[in-house]
């Protein structure tokens, strides 16, 4: 879907979507619509709820947190105990401090007075402005207020010690304030009250959260009124950052304990209607803990985001509905199947992928003493030179910043084929250095045929009798076989005798024809590659693997990647190593041409390392990092995250 021709629904066209009964076509619309805006990725943020005070002069009928007096116990937490709260935060991981805090306690309850007074402080915000900045001050975690209803000179104290601020508009429906209504007796919930403090915020660039309650006596109509003044709030001002969907919970001891919960299928209609009235680049959110069973439903529905979690600390509004780990279970139990041996699926191998936060400490954790176990703590590499016999290539691969056909735009360098005696001279000047390797590859130049890789190769072992010669990818292997004739069995066999010791497994890219259609649609196909490799190893070859990722590719592709090379390993055991290739995206055409990002970011990089090593374990021992592509420091953290071999030392 192209966002850019999306038109958001106009008040008509959104009121009639409270008629609208095809739910999965709604959900697909929704679901299209938060792809095209946001991709794949779900987000969530990892914090830590601090309840300064549960007193408040509002009576809402569902809500569990505001609490009357208790005698014997503070009214509001002390700085010294939200500060504590705030550092255990900050040790597990979070980022940020959410406040949570009743309405105006001061004016309904002595004791809030009292307190107050004692701790030198007006009212109940200027309290919380104090606590805010303590714990930034001790702990570097980012603020968050959601204190109600407030004047603008609170929301202006606020801002300067809260990056944002928040309020759940809940329902625009005045019928929830008549006697029976959940809102009964509650003056801040009064939603023109409520809609006031987010204009001004507003229009004082707050940036800001808020959304609405369902299933409190709400009806469809009213809820996308609701979602319509928000809307409105943000076209004018464009401070709110996220739209929450919030599903009411029964709770005990409460007026509404015995009240019906709305069904899921509701909850997702309501984000599905969200999602289509507020666009492709709003986020909506929907809290994890309210529906522990649902993740997948709620996804569907049209959510980019599942708001806070907290490691450390329970959702004091919803005491009764905990966080959800941030460990999943299986993501561990993955790890521990791969190191077993055991092989994971496509499916269990991109969800691997996909690890964030401790998710990601665990793959890398796993595939670090895996490597540990297989390979120990050598790290090896092979004194080798580079020689590119030519840059020339008829292929048009859309990655590709090296090859030219002619002198090409935007392209580095002039065209130029090595004679065979410039090659002989380079590979004598890497043995008198040290080398025992060269590695070769060039372009598919027009010219060449299978008889000009076996004159290089002749070439080699004339000049160097014992240098180890490592090159031709599959792509050349195959070429040269067509222009001779010949069998990729026989062509193979020609080149082992000519003094071909083993080959690269470049020209893989991502093997997905999904993929390769777009990035290099003149190449092999991915079968093609496969039956090239599986016939070298049949002739007695060893040889590389490579994938190069972060194009066009998804955790998917790489997926079937993986799967493609073990299935291989599996049945010849010719492959000796895995090698993860960044895509570099300086001149790439297809780049260029605004097709492609800028490659890999560091946590793929990770991942695909320390996925790799437990992918492709028992089966392919040596997992490899290109220390020319990751650098000094990527290097470091790839020999932590499963990496024991570093390639070749390429003087060129």
């Amino acid at each position: 879907m192209d966002t850019s021709t999306y038109v958001r629904p106009s008040r008509e066209t959104a009121r009639d979507l409270a008629r609208e009964t095809d739910l999965p076509a709604l959900m697909r619309r929704a679901a299209e619509l938060r792809d095209a805006g946001f991709g794949r990725p779900v987000s969530y943020s990892r914090k830590v709820f601090i309840p300064l005070t549960k007193l408040c002069r509002d009576v809402c009928h569902y809500c569990t947190f505001a609490q009357p007096p208790r005698p014997g116990e503070r009214a509001y937490m002390t700085l010294d105990e939200v500060v504590d709260v705030a550092r255990r935060g900050a040790e597990a991981g979070c980022r940020e401090a959410r406040f949570t805090l009743g309405d105006k306690p001061e004016l309904r309850y002595p004791q809030a007075r009292a307190e107050l007074d004692a701790l030198g402080y007006p009212t109940t915000i200027a309290y919380l402005v104090a606590a805010a900045r303590a714990v930034f001050e001790a702990t570097g975690l980012l603020p968050h207020a959601n204190p109600g209803v407030v004047t603008r000179d609170e929301l202006l104290a606020l801002r300067e010690v809260c990056p944002s601020q928040g309020m759940m508009l809940e329902s625009v429906s005045r019928r929830l304030l008549e006697p029976g209504g959940a809102h009964h007796g509650s003056p801040d919930k009064d939603p023109d009250a409520r809609l006031e403090t987010m204009r001004m915020a507003g229009e004082l660039a707050i940036p800001y959260t808020s959304g609405i309650l369902i299933g409190i006596g709400e009806t469809r109509e009213e809820r996308i009124e609701s979602l319509l003044a928000l809307r409105d709030l943000h076209d004018a001002h464009g401070h709110i950052q996220e739209i929450i969907i919030q599903n009411f919970r029964a709770k005990p001891d409460t007026r509404m304990a015995q009240a019906p919960e709305p069904p899921l299928e509701d909850l997702q209609w309501t984000i599905a209607c969200a999602r289509l009235i507020f666009g492709p680049d709003m986020a909506i959110q929907a809290p994890p803990n309210l529906t522990p069973d649902s993740f997948g439903a709620l996804i569907r529905a049209g959510i980019y985001d599942w708001g806070g979690v907290s490691p450390v600390t329970p959702d004091h509004v919803n005491p009764a509905a905990p966080c959800p780990p941030l460990e999943r279970p299986t993501v561990r139990a993955r790890c521990a199947r791969a190191a077993r041996g055991d092989g994971l699926d496509e499916v269990e191998i991109a969800t691997l992928f996909s690890a964030r936060g401790d998710d990601l400490v665990a793959v890398v954790r796993a595939a670090d003493a895996l490597r540990r176990e297989v390979n120990g703590d050598e790290v090896t590499y092979v004194v080798n030179r580079n020689i590119n016999y030519t840059n020339v290539c008829y292929f048009k691969c859309q990655f590709c910043a090296f090859s030219k056909g002619k002198l090409s735009e935007n392209l580095r360098g002039a065209p130029y084929d090595l004679d065979l005696d410039e090659i002989a001279r380079r590979s004598v000047e890497a043995w008198e250095r040290g080398a025992t390797e060269v590695c070769m590859q060039g372009g598919i130049h027009p010219e060449y045929t299978g008889a000009t890789y076996l004159d290089i190769c002749r070439t080699v072992k004339a000049a160097v009798p014992d240098m180890h010669v490592h090159a031709f990818s599959p792509l050349e292997v195959w070429q040269g076989a067509a222009t001779l004739g010949v069998s990729l069995g026989a062509f193979l066999r020609q080149l082992k005798a000519a003094g071909l010791g083993t080959l690269p497994g470049t020209a893989a890219e991502v093997l997905d024809d999904e993929v390769r259609r777009d990035l290099c649609p003149d190449k092999l196909t991915a079968g093609q590659w496969l039956e090239v490799m599986e016939t070298a190893h049949r002739v007695g070859f060893r040889t590389t693997a490579t994938i190069m990722y972060g194009h066009i590719d998804r955790p998917r592709h790489w997926a079937h990647h993986l799967a493609s090379i073990r299935a291989l390993q599996a049945r010849t055991g010719g492959f000796t190593e895995f090698v993860p290739l960044p895509f570099v995206h300086m001149e790439a055409p297809i780049y260029l041409k605004g097709k492609a990002r800028r490659g890999p970011t560091f946590r793929e990089s990770l991942l695909m390392h320390a996925v790799a090593r437990l992918a492709l374990h028992p089966l392919v021992t040596n997992i490899q990092a290109s220390w020319v592509k990751m650098g000094p420091r990527g290097v470091h953290a790839c020999l932590n995250a499963g990496v024991n071999d570093l390639g070749g030392t390429l003087m060129n």
